[in-house]
């Protein structure tokens, strides 16, 4: 039996058709405005997979190159900020020259000092320049200002470096790093350690230990307490001030009536006294004093008294202290700005004083601080003229030093330099073949589009004319 045609079936076949016929014009017309071949998953199944890959590649590459323009940002601002800072250090330099003439007067060299500590607060800005909210010259600490200039109870100025010694890195590549900065512990470093030096005036030697300390710092060292044993003798009121340290010998003579003596210290010439004294100074023969109260001598004593002079030391202007041990022959003293530490032998320490300290190797700063203060106060303590002319000298030494590890470091820089450029060069390489081939997988052919929207309407339109035809059917079609 014949399958029977109905109208109705014939008007939803070609409606069906019609429907057909426009979803491709539709389609097509989707394709040629979007300029995609590839508008949904189903369009070409085989394709989707591998578009999707290429274009999280794509996204990776975008990540990689943002990277490497900050990096290069980072690198060219450090750069800029290190040659800024070299043309400081030899404006320096060129004043450290001047000042090292014999003819200049005190005032002429303090006011070359006074211009080298300006140079020195602009090469500390420009160690803690920034770029955005990011310090250069911190390490990875970048969020932290890398340098601060310290200045402890006594005067004596430093700087100290509070970043870390850990290099910015940043992923330029599948799997590939590229550092894009120096820490300014790098840029600064202390030249290689030597030994250290001190004046020696109050006896106190450098110790056998090794030194962390750098530049010049002053060793302060100050009377504690005077225990007398024996002879009826007692502090004076000024005690505070005592001069002489460790364990002393006094020879003391007094009369029977306990009213008249002698005091003898360290060899010294014999002070003669008459009760009651109260503060009774006496000077050995190395021009170290104690003070003495007499009142309670014990009458008719004749021969020697044992003292104990104790006494501190301070590496930070008497902010911290530490006791010296008068036996020792490697004693640690810290300071407690810098943290610093210089070991120091006491064996030899008899008096009082202000110890100046050359540690064996210098900073940048270091130097800039050593040499402004050298000229500050040349020929004004107990050096001559031309010693502390001398001194400066090595200061300037220590500069060209650290000036030459700063142009060190400003060739690293353009190393990371060259290679964040050549690593920029070949994401843009990457990506041009990645968009090609992305535009070959998503993309229309245009001539090819153009031709099937011209077929699909075509065929479009023979749909909507049997269409029209089949529903201009009626009854007088078939009388």
């Amino acid at each position: 039996m014949g399958f029977r045609v109905t109208q109705a079936l014939s008007a939803r076949a070609a409606q069906f058709n019609v429907q057909r016929s426009f979803a491709r014009v539709f389609k097509s017309q989707q394709a040629l405005a979007s300029g995609r071949r590839i508008q949904r998953p189903s369009d070409d199944p085989s394709a989707i997979s591998r578009l999707l890959f290429f274009k999280q590649r794509a996204k990776e590459l975008d990540r990689f190159s943002a990277n490497t323009s900050e990096g290069q940002t980072f690198v060219e601002s450090a750069a800029s900020n290190l040659q800024a800072l070299s043309a400081r250090v030899a404006d320096v330099r060129e004043r450290v020259v001047q000042g090292l003439n014999g003819t200049l007067s005190t005032a002429d060299r303090r006011t070359i000092a006074n211009e080298i500590d300006g140079i020195l607060q602009d090469i500390l800005a420009l160690a803690n320049s920034r770029i955005g909210e990011r310090y250069l010259f911190g390490g990875t600490a970048s969020d932290v200002q890398p340098f601060s200039l310290l200045t402890d109870p006594s005067g004596q100025q430093r700087v100290v470096y509070q970043g870390n010694d850990d290099t910015l890195t940043a992923e330029i590549g599948p799997g590939v790093t590229a550092a894009f900065n120096v820490p300014g512990s790098k840029v600064f470093s202390a030249s290689q350690r030597g030994a250290t030096t001190i004046d020696g005036a109050t006896g106190v030697q450098p110790g056998t230990g090794t030194d962390s300390g750098t530049g010049v710092d002053r060793l302060i060292v100050a009377h504690g307490q005077t225990t007398y044993a024996g002879g009826g003798l007692q502090p004076g009121l000024s005690a505070a001030n005592d001069t002489a340290l460790g364990n002393l010998s006094l020879g003391l003579s007094v009369d029977a009536s306990g009213t008249t003596g002698t005091i003898t210290l360290n060899g010294g010439t014999p002070v003669a006294f008459a009760n009651p004294q109260t503060d009774l100074t006496v000077t050995g023969a190395n021009g170290e004093t104690l003070h003495i109260d007499t009142t309670a001598v014990t009458p008719g004593f004749i021969g020697v008294v044992s003292v104990t002079s104790d006494a501190t030391y301070s590496l930070d202007g008497g902010a911290t202290t530490t006791p010296v041990d008068f036996t020792a022959t490697s004693q640690q003293v810290v300071d407690s700005f810098s943290g610093a530490v210089l070991n120091v032998d006491s064996t030899g320490v008899t008096t009082t004083g202000v110890e100046d300290v050359t540690f064996g190797a210098f900073t940048l700063f270091d130097s800039l601080i050593a040499i402004r203060d050298g000229l500050k106060d040349a020929g004004q303590g107990g050096r001559s003229l031309d010693e502390d002319i001398e001194r400066v000298n090595g200061f300037l030494a220590q500069l060209d030093q650290g000036h030459d590890q700063l142009l060190e470091k400003l060739g690293t820089l353009g190393g990371f330099s060259s290679r964040l450029q050549a690593g920029e060069q070949r994401l843009q390489d990457l990506d041009i073949r990645l968009r090609e081939i992305i535009s070959k997988t998503e993309d229309v052919d245009l001539a090819e589009a153009t031709t099937e929207l011209q077929q699909n309407e075509t065929a479009y339109q023979s749909a909507l004319l049997i269409t029209s035809r089949v529903n201009q059917l009626s009854l007088l079609n078939f009388l």
